[in-house]
């Protein structure tokens, strides 16, 4: 959802599983910030409504095109290429227009979509392949690290992978997507990689009659020849090789559709075991058994004639013994089986009821989506069994015992839900990898008595977007909605925050309070007021007055503040479409829908004031179920249109086909200009000018958008109104308009960087910087750069000042800090941005540089390595945080630190050979300068690191090892660079520490060195290669609020006498208080600050006196913020005391405090108090 467009999800490739997490909410335990949240209690009947109709709707309209629309629109992309270009694409992240541009990932990496099958290299474990909605990924490190491997061809999902026992040199993977089961999500057929599956390796080896085919299982035969098995939705099929090629042919003519399938390879013949789930004419449901030389139906025991989907298991110790998981045509397991007799007689298993989880009988079952059964290679009683929940029994399936968390009360890690996936290590198989519906999650020794889980998808970028929005104040924000994975959001970061669970579909951003987000859950529309978690108010929603339930879709304004439509109604009455100025008080618009009818797109014209509104209606019923008295009278989807605030809503619109759009976009400075898209047809966009007569803009030929593909969204250049960006099922498209009588337009592949042909959901373009970002189904959000002069770098080095910084220099600061809002006093419920002078982002409150003390750490937070997901994910504000994430700690006197410096590449090449310093200099506000010889000797251009001098006050992180060397850094993942610190007494808590980067891919500035800067409020705004970070967090036990005395250094600047001191609190509660040396003059300067006596503890009283604090000569600051003047001789230093208590007893809450001259910040500090965990 936008400020200008919402969608209805018309293809079954976005088709959510609304029920896969609805009832996961209270059986799954949150194992992580970026993890579900059950936020909203579901309406059973309607959610089972809203699915089921969205399901029809899909079928009716596009159902006949299938996975086969998005194969012809790939293969018209490539005819377009071709005859527009004849050089070839390079197709890869390394691919960019004329200037250099191109799309770079923005994540999530921590927030992953489908894993649908896995496989490890049975000669090393360390080689780990991954199918998903996203392609191919590969590990060669036990999945710390992931790459996707299959960007040279269309971007689609698979879900079959093995690797050849033999020659593990040769991997083969199956299209299609075995959790649908359905026609219409067939693939591109079967690939073969013979270089470990590294990219550009993979070839297609399939013949055609496995085109927009499922292939479900691939079993490869250990011994030469290695022939290749297969299960597909046409069949069971072996693979021979000849040469350096695969010949397919149908085993004993077995052409029914088959789900899965086991092989005894020990067996002369060999013996296949086929699970049939769709009959034909030869081959009924259930269980078949190919001996070498017939196929016999090996099921009694089981009844098959209801059977929707078949898993099978045999245990390799004992070939003769196999399990079954089936699955009923209601969705519900219909039961586990067990045969010991090679499949001539099968028992059921009672106790594996427990495994019927995914669903409940007042909604629907969905066990078809998620069924896995697997049994230990080394022992035939050791059952693994999932479906929503992971599941285990020790003695052949007999008993069963839920292990979705593990054993380990000190490592409370959940695997994600909803699973599809289950491998053994070869190497020690009581190791698993889970694959499910949030990547892979990978198990310790399972074997002991004691072990977990633990999450092991860092940087597989494959989240499914079904919709994905910005917002116009603070650009470097990103919201979407996404398949089971709900609301994400983030201000900067390429780990997201996930303030809302379930199925998220639409998102939308106040246009003028980030903070502000609507969010949908399962077709559930709400209003999240504070998304960050660990802040005061984190994470808590809006009540609403609204005369009838709030309804999907949602959308926001761009520019109108508090503007918001939605759809509305009671269940059985009439639906309409509501509105809301200030985001909590919803109204009718005088709509006249006929009966049936509902709002499936919404749109609001940025350009109109909140006055002008669009929206799509279809015929969408309520269920007779429900609403058995309903009458109403099918209809082609209606336009409606409202230039009065929905006063007055007309159907006038004309040239559009008779079909629900995919969008409505308004062009943002003309609210007569839109453009309406569609997912289906040969002219699937549409324009007008006049707000009533439409025309198609899809162009053709090589010219055109290609016919078959689906346009979900477009977005209007921010500098040219005549260019368009159309989002469509196969890569952007960029489109520049002729006006005219009629309009026309010539289009253009503008997908370099993007992974070939990827499907795309959501395009956002933002006027302020320029960026335009897209939404993808199965591979994140993509930002670039659409400044008509851009000429972006091959290589780009940022280690970030604040959230906001993405490598611009100088870098963003003094912008309201909307990663830890405040309470909004005007609006009550509400948080905004942190607004205060010294709760803004400035240069030295750097996000890519934090402490890891070992000795400090739970043993859920204990590391002894750390990537960039387990370093960033958990929030600094969060002293407790999830199992495998990171505590960014204080330091502690006598205790050695890690201090984790974040280095990222903004440009599209590699960047080799990075050099990181870091130093450190006691707490202060204004940093003291660099020592004179620190460029020429301490981090010189050529040669290695050197010593610093310390009389300035600065000293290196590691004098032993004062630099490090991070050997490469890719595009889409940062890298961290690990410094130890022997932390000296007196650093308690606190310090500042500075790092700088650079390569000879993308040295420093050398008007840096040649200039000698020295001071850092000099050259830290201006380079993307230096950040600096100035923070003390005190932890506090909860319940307990005692004050606390917090030292700073002030230095007075040589050229000036005196300056001011801000401190800004709005998290608190209490007054801050300050103490100064005696005879220090000082004067308020804004805001409330009183002159006082300084009365605490006798403790606190020492601490003073030990650092020459009057406390007779004190202030104390009241309000949300105040400044005093100190009055110093220039060049000066002094020490002061700043008191203050935490502002609340069970989360964090920061105050600041900021040195200013002349009204101009020139250094700062932030204080952060903490719960300490539990």
């Amino acid at each position: 959802m936008k400020g200008r467009s919402v969608r209805v999800v018309c293809l079954v490739f976005l088709l959510a599983l609304s029920c896969a997490s609805l009832f996961a909410q209270e059986r799954r335990s949150d194992s992580s910030v970026y993890d579900k949240y059950p936020l909203v209690e579901p309406i059973a009947g309607e959610q089972k409504e809203d699915f089921e109709q969205s399901f029809e709707l899909y079928q009716q309209l596009f159902s006949e095109e299938g996975g086969e629309a998005r194969v012809r629109a790939y293969s018209e992309l490539t005819a377009m290429r071709r005859a527009r270009h004849p050089r070839p694409r390079t197709n890869g992240p390394n691919e960019t227009d004329a200037n250099g541009c191109a799309w770079v990932s923005a994540g999530p990496t921590n927030i992953n979509g489908r894993v649908t099958q896995i496989a490890v290299d049975p000669t090393d474990g360390n080689k780990v392949y991954a199918t998903t909605v996203g392609g191919i990924w590969r590990s060669v490190d036990g999945a710390r690290r992931w790459q996707r491997v299959s960007d040279d061809f269309l971007s689609t999902v698979f879900s079959s992978i093995a690797v050849n026992p033999s020659t593990p040199s040769e991997v083969i993977a199956g299209g299609g997507d075995a959790d649908y089961q359905n026609s219409y999500r067939g693939g591109i057929g079967i690939w073969r990689s013979t270089n470990f599956g590294a990219p550009g390796s993979w070839k297609k080896v399939s013949p055609p009659d496995f085109d927009n085919k499922i292939i479900f299982r691939i079993r490869i035969d250990p011994a030469s020849p290695n022939d290749i098995y297969v299960a597909t939705n046409h069949g069971v099929w072996l693979g021979v090789h000849n040469g350096g090629n695969i010949t397919f042919s149908r085993i004993g003519n077995f052409d029914a559709a088959t789900s899965d399938l086991v092989v005894d390879f020990a067996s002369t013949p060999h013996k296949v075991f086929a699970g049939v789930y769709s009959p034909s004419a030869s081959f009924g449901k259930g269980i078949w058994k190919w001996d070498g030389a017939s196929w016999v139906k090996k099921d009694n025991g089981i009844p098959t004639d209801n059977i929707r989907l078949v898993a099978l298991a045999m245990a390799k110790t004992h070939p003769n013994v196999l399990y079954a998981r089936m699955v009923a045509t209601d969705g519900q397991q219909q039961g586990i089986y067990k045969t010991i007799l090679s499949g001539d007689l099968w028992d059921v298993l009672p106790s594996a009821v427990i495994v019927n989880d995914s669903g409940s009988a007042n909604f629907f079952w969905y066990s078809w989506y998620n069924n896995v059964i697997e049994v230990d290679p080394t022992d035939a009683n050791r059952v693994y069994a999932a479906g929503l929940s992971m599941y285990r029994s020790l003695n052949g399936g007999f008993d069963w015992e839920i292990i979705s968390a593990g054993h380990d009360p000190d490592y409370p890690y959940n695997t994600h839900g909803d699973h599809h996936a289950l491998t053994f290590d070869p190497v020690n198989p009581k190791i698993l990898y889970a694959g499910n519906d949030g990547g892979v999650d990978k198990s310790t020794d399972s074997g002991q008595n004691v072990w977990h889980w633990h999450d092991a998808s860092h940087g597989m970028i494959m989240t499914e977007f079904y919709y994905m929005t910005s917002e116009h104040e603070h650009p470097s924000l990103i919201a979407g909605g996404s398949q089971d994975n709900g609301t994400e959001i983030t201000f900067g970061n390429r780990t997201w925050y996930n303030p809302g669970g379930c199925d998220g579909f639409q998102v939308g951003v106040d246009a003028k309070n980030p903070d502000t987000l609507y969010a949908n859950c399962n077709h559930n529309e709400y209003e999240i007021a504070n998304p960050v978690p660990g802040t005061i108010g984190g994470q808590s929603q809006i009540a609403w007055n609204t005369p009838v339930p709030v309804r999907e879709p949602a959308t926001t304004d761009r520019l109108y503040a508090g503007g918001a439509l939605a759809g509305g109604g009671d269940l059985c009455d009439k639906q309409t479409v509501l509105k809301t100025t200030d985001g909590v008080n919803w109204f009718f618009t005088n709509t006249a829908f006929p009966a049936g009818g509902k709002a499936r797109v919404i749109a609001s014209a940025s350009a109109a004031n909140f006055q002008t509104y669009m929206a799509a209606v279809a015929y969408n019923p309520p269920s007779l179920n429900d609403c058995p008295n309903f009458q109403g009278v099918s209809f082609t989807p209606v336009i409606w249109r409202t230039d009065n605030g929905g006063a007055n809503w007309t159907a006038n619109a004309t040239g559009l086909p008779k079909l629900l759009p995919t969008s409505i976009v308004f062009d943002p400075n003309d609210p007569f200009r839109v453009f309406i898209s569609y997912s289906g047809g040969n002219a699937p966009l549409y324009m007008t000018t006049d707000g009533t007569n439409y025309v198609p803009v899809s162009g053709s030929g090589a010219t055109g958008l290609p016919p078959s593909s689906g346009v979900m969204e477009v977005a209007v250049d921010p500098f040219d109104a005549d260019i368009v960006y159309a989002a469509t099922t196969v890569g952007v498209f960029r489109g520049v308009i002729t006006p005219g009588a009629p309009p026309s337009a010539v289009w253009t592949p503008f997908d370099e960087g993007m992974p070939d042909g990827t499907f795309i959901n959501g395009i956002w373009s933002d006027p302020k910087t320029g960026v335009l970002y897209a939404g993808t189904f199965g591979h994140g959000v993509y930002r670039r750069d659409i400044h008509p002069d851009a000429k972006c770098p091959a290589r780009m080095l940022v280690v970030r000042d604040n959230v906001y910084d993405d490598g611009v220099e100088p870098s963003p600061y003094g912008i309201p800090d909307a990663e830890h809002p405040i309470p909004d006093p005007a609006r009550p419920q509400f948080y905004k941005p942190d607004d205060t002078w010294g709760g803004r982002t400035y240069w030295w409150t750097s996000s890519d540089i934090r402490v890891y003390v070992p000795s400090e750490a739970l043993p859920k937070n204990t590391f002894s390595r750390v990537d960039h997901v387990e370093f960033e994910v958990c929030p600094t504000t969060l002293g407790d945080c999830p199992a495998g994430t990171m505590v960014d700690a204080a330091p502690v006197s006598g205790k050695t630190a890690h201090v984790y410096v974040q280095v990222q590449n903004r440009g599209v090449q590699p960047v080799e050979k990075t050099r990181v310093i870091a130093i450190w200099a006691p707490l202060s506000a204004a940093l003291p300068p660099l020592p004179p010889s620190f460029w020429s000797t301490t981090f010189p251009a050529n040669g290695p690191c050197g010593a610093i001098d310390p009389s300035t006050g600065w000293q290196l992180i590691d004098p032993v090892n004062p630099c490090r060397q991070i050997a490469n850094i890719d595009a889409e993942v940062p890298e961290l660079a690990r410094f130890e610190w022997s932390v000296p007494k007196g650093v308690d808590g606190h310090a500042c520490i500075l790092t700088i980067v650079e390569s000879p891919d993308d040295p420093l500035d050398p008007s840096i060195r040649a200039q000698n800067l020295l001071k850092p409020e000099e050259f830290v705004p201006i380079s993307r290669h230096i950040a600096q970070r100035n923070v003390t967090i005190q932890k506090f036990k909860m319940k307990m609020l005692a004050p606390i005395l917090f030292p700073i250094q002030l230095i007075d600047p040589p050229e000036e006498r005196g300056f001011e001191v801000v401190v800004s609190k709005p998290d608190l509660r209490d007054a801050v208080k300050l103490a100064l040396p005696r005879g220090m003059a000082a004067r308020p300067t804004f805001g409330e600050a009183r002159p006082i006596r300084i009365e605490v503890t006798p403790e606190l009283m020492r601490q003073l006196e030990s650092m020459g604090l009057d406390p007779d000569n004190a202030w104390q600051l009241e309000g949300d913020e105040a400044g005093l003047f100190l009055d110093m001789r220039p060049g000066d230093r002094t020490t002061i005391g700043v008191i203050g208590s935490p502002g609340s007893d069970t989360t964090s809450s920061r105050f600041s405090v900021v040195q200013r001259v002349g009204g101009k910040a020139i250094g700062g500090n932030v204080y952060l108090f903490r719960p300490e965990a539990q």
